[in-house]
């Protein structure tokens, strides 16, 4: 039997967030935007975390794998971005897990999600579309890879005070403290394949696994060039080492600070960096050393001469 339970890390975004707040003014509404993102983004994952808890405790009476936080490339120009998929030799179950505070209606036409907390109304994205686009592409990925297995889905309310006041339309939804139940009366289909099959489609899962591409904060919220701090920052500090090889006070390296003035590029700016950009974003001098710097990153390059620019993974095709 093979039983793999994944482990769910902290989420890079989380991480690469908290480091933005070094580049904006506070107070300013690009700073609370990124705090908003911040505390969404760390709800979301201890209530992740939470429900993580109760997969312990399931039993499984056949193969299985555990996938978390997963960033699945399902085409050539699609990939979907799923909380927890259970892959075992009798089904395939995908987890859209939400930790949302006070009270929630699912709307439909327009389909949204409504949250009421304090008598204040706030639209949200409707989790019961995430799942069924989930669905469809997962189905799509399973049909190309010729994989027969039954797809069933959940939206998971991680914390139990949550309240329902209208609930999805097509969608089961349950809580976090009950999902072993609904998984386990799962257990009753038949296995359909084998270890041999099963192991093999784990590896097609692996195999078709990619890093998660940002959506640029400007396309969201509009950004004053003006406001951006620019340079070669330590995210520990705050400090612009300039042309230092390390952070005087933290020891950081230039390299290390070098990555995250990158990183912070795509999260802030565009999905694309060019070598101008490079030289006004990272404080450079001249072209020369934006262009080794860029050679040398783990950056996709399109195009040549002039026209070169680079990507944070080899296709523009956002994760949902």
């Amino acid at each position: 039997m093979i039983f793999i339970d994944e482990t769910r890390e902290i989420p890079h975004s989380l991480i690469v967030y908290q480091r933005l707040l070094q580049r904006v003014p506070i107070g300013h509404p690009l700073y609370l935007e990124i705090e908003t993102r911040i505390n969404r983004i760390r709800a979301g994952f201890n209530g992740e975390t939470y429900v993580d808890h109760f997969l312990k405790n399931i039993e499984f009476p056949c193969d299985y794998i555990i996938f978390k936080d997963i960033n699945l490339k399902t085409s050539p120009r699609s990939k979907t971005q799923i909380d927890t998929l259970i892959i075992t030799s009798k089904f395939i179950c995908i987890l859209e897990i939400k930790a949302i505070k006070g009270k929630i209606a699912f709307q439909q036409n327009p389909a949204q999600l409504i949250r009421e907390v304090d008598g204040i109304h706030t639209p949200l994205k409707c989790p019961e579309e995430q799942l069924k686009r989930h669905e469809r592409k997962l189905a799509f990925w399973m049909k190309s890879n010729n994989i027969d297995l039954p797809i069933r889905s959940f939206i998971v309310l991680a914390f139990s005070k949550t309240l329902v006041s209208l609930p999805p339309k097509y969608s089961k939804i349950i809580m976090g403290c009950d999902i072993s139940s609904y998984i386990e009366d799962l257990f009753e289909l038949p296995n359909i394949i084998s270890q041999t099959p099963f192991t093999q489609l784990v590896k097609k899962v692996r195999q078709a696994q990619t890093s998660f591409s940002p959506i640029p904060l400007v396309n969201i919220i509009p950004i004053e060039d003006s406001i951006i701090k620019k340079g070669l920052i330590c995210p520990k500090c705050s400090r612009n080492i300039g042309n230092l090889y390390k952070c005087p006070t933290c020891k950081i390296s230039r390299r290390v600070i070098i990555a995250n003035a990158i990183e912070d590029w795509f999260y802030l700016m565009k999905n694309t960096i060019t070598n101008n950009e490079c030289i006004n974003f990272l404080g450079l001098k001249d072209k020369t050393s934006a262009a080794h710097i860029l050679s040398r990153s783990k950056l996709f390059p399109k195009n040549n001469g002039r026209y070169r620019y680079y990507q944070l993974t080899d296709d523009e095709t956002p994760s949902t």
